[in-house]
């Protein structure tokens, strides 16, 4: 099942889909908020970066980085 919208967990904008990702046998829908701004550590160099999650079939999101639940 395809999500066609969700709001961000952060700041609880309005947000369409920016695209999907297979897990297994499930694909999930991947969602960006620009508004959100996360920080990111890579090659010892820290940037920002939008605040990107997903959200599984049954409306559950979570880290795809960590594909722990943040629906808590």
């Amino acid at each position: 099942m395809s999500i066609s919208v969700y709001h961000c967990p952060k700041c609880t904008r309005e947000l369409p889909p920016s695209g999907t990702l297979s897990l297994g046998s499930e694909d999930v829908t991947i969602f960006q908020c620009d508004e959100c701004l996360q920080k990111v550590e890579m090659m010892g160099d820290t940037f920002e970066v939008a605040f990107t999650f997903a959200v599984r079939g049954d409306g559950s999101w979570f880290d795809p980085k960590t594909e722990s639940d943040g629906d808590q």
